[in-house]
C-alpha cells in the first residue's frame, strides 16, 4: 500500500488524491478504492512519508534513486509486467530495493525477458511465502482496515473488508502458502471458517489459476528481515470451524513472519525494526546502501536477533480482534505529529 492512488481529473486539474489522504477516508470515500468502482484511478507517486528518506540517504550515498509506483490493489503478475517495462525504458544496468509487495513485483518483473542488467538486488520485509495479514484483512480483523474504519464515519470494518479489500486481486497473491501456511490450502473455499467474512470461491479459483509467482531471480541479492513484533505465524480452523485462531510469535516484523521472509533468497541480514519502518529506519538504510556499494555490510546482524518479546503462547480468535467498539477517530483534534503517527502505523492494532 506504498504508492499514492489519484483520480485523474479532466480540464487541466491536478489528480485528486484518494490514497492516503485522510480527509477522503473520513467522509466515506475509501469505497472508491474497490477495484473497478473508480476506472480513473491511477498510482502517481510512493507514499514519501514511507520512502523519501531512504531515497535521500541512498542519494547521499552517491546513488540516483527513482520511484516505481503501482496500482498495489492489482495482481502480482500484472503490477510485475508494468515494472519490467520501465526497466527495459531505461537500458543502463540497475540495482532495485524493494520493500513488501514491491518485491513480489520486482521477482514478477525480473521474470520477463529483455530486461538490462540488475545488478543487485534489495529485498526488505518480503512475504515471498505470504503473510496473515491477507487473511486476516478478507476477514475483516487485520489492523489496517480496523484503524481505517476508525478514521472512517461511514462504515465498519466488516463493510471495507467486505466490500473494498476483498475486490483486491493482490490479497489473494499474498496468501499465505509453504511453510508459513503450515499446512493448509488458503486457495481451498473448503478451508475458511463457515461464518464470518470469506473470500468468494470464484476469487479464490482465480488466484489459483494465476502464474505461480517466480523465485527470487540468480542475482546477488539481500534480504532484510524483521523479528521481535509480535506476528502471527499460524491461523487454525476452531473446533466449530465458525473462526479462525491466530497464534502470535515474535518471529516476524509484525506483518511478514521471518520463515517467509527468509524464503525470499539470498543473504539474510536481521533486524528488530518493525514492518512499516524498515524503509525509515537509518540503520537499515546505511546497511542497504553499504550493500549496494560492497556486495556485504557489517551494520546489521547475519544472525537472527534474540527477541526480547516473550510468545505468549495464546491464539486469538477472529471474535477478538473484531471489534465494533473500536473508538472513532477524532482527526481535527489529532496534532500533526499524532496524525502522521497514526497513517504511519496503520499496521499496529488499535
Amino acid at each position: 500500500m506504498g504508492s499514492q492512488l489519484s483520480v485523474r481529473r479532466d480540464h487541466g486539474l491536478p489528480a485528486d488524491l484518494l490514497w492516503l489522504d485522510a480527509i477522503d477516508i473520513i467522509v466515506g470515500r475509501l469505497t472508491r478504492l474497490r477495484v473497478g468502482a473508480e476506472p480513473r484511478l491511477r498510482a502517481n507517486d510512493v507514499l514519501l512519508p514511507s520512502y523519501l528518506r531512504l531515497g535521500l540517504r541512498l542519494r547521499a550515498a552517491g546513488f540516483a534513486p527513482r520511484w516505481f509506483a503501482y496500482d498495489w490493489r492489482r495482481e502480482v503478475q500484472r503490477s510485475g509486467a508494468r515494472f519490467a517495462a520501465t526497466l527495459r525504458r531505461d537500458t543502463r544496468p540497475a540495482c532495485i530495493v524493494a520493500h513488501s509487495l514491491g518485491g513480489l513485483v520486482t521477482c514478477a518483473a525480473l521474470a520477463h525477458a529483455n530486461l538490462p542488467p540488475v545488478q543487485r538486488l534489495v529485498l526488505m520485509g518480503v512475504p515471498a511465502e505470504g503473510s496473515y495479514a491477507a487473511v486476516q484483512a478478507l476477514r475483516g480483523t487485520y489492523a489496517v482496515v480496523r484503524k481505517l474504519a476508525q478514521l472512517d464515519r461511514h462504515h465498519d470494518a466488516r463493510t471495507l473488508a467486505r466490500e473494498v479489500f476483498a475486490s483486491f486481486g493482490s490479497l489473494y497473491d499474498l496468501l499465505p502458502s509453504g511453510r508459513t501456511a503450515r499446512g493448509v490450502d488458503f486457495l481451498d473455499p473448503g478451508q475458511w471458517p463457515v461464518a464470518g467474512l470469506v473470500p468468494a470461491a470464484r476469487r479464490l479459483q482465480a488466484a489459483r489459476g494465476r502464474t505461480p509467482l517466480p523465485a527470487t531471480p540468480p542475482i546477488p541479492c539481500a534480504a532484510i528481515v524483521g523479528v521481535g513484533t509480535p506476528t502471527v505465524v499460524r491461523a487454525t480452523l476452531g473446533a466449530d470451524r465458525s473462526e479462525f485462531a491466530y497464534e502470535f510469535s515474535p518471529q516476524g516484523d509484525g506483518t511478514v513472519p521471518l520463515d517467509s521472509a527468509r524464503a525470499a533468497g539470498g543473504e539474510a541480514y536481521f533486524t528488530t525494526v518493525g514492518h512499516s519502518d524498515l524503509p525509515r529506519d537509518p540503520q537499515v538504510a546505511a546497511a542497504v546502501a553499504e550493500w549496494l556499494a560492497q556486495g556485504t555490510t557489517t551494520l546489521l546482524p547475519r544472525t537472527v536477533v534474540q527477541s526480547t518479546t516473550p510468545s505468549s503462547g495464546d491464539a486469538l480468535r477472529d471474535a477478538d480482534l473484531i471489534d465494533d467498539a473500536d473508538p472513532k477517530v477524532d482527526w481535527h483534534a489529532m496534532s500533526g505529529d499524532a496524525r502522521r503517527g497514526f497513517l504511519e502505523r496503520l499496521n499496529e492494532l488499535p
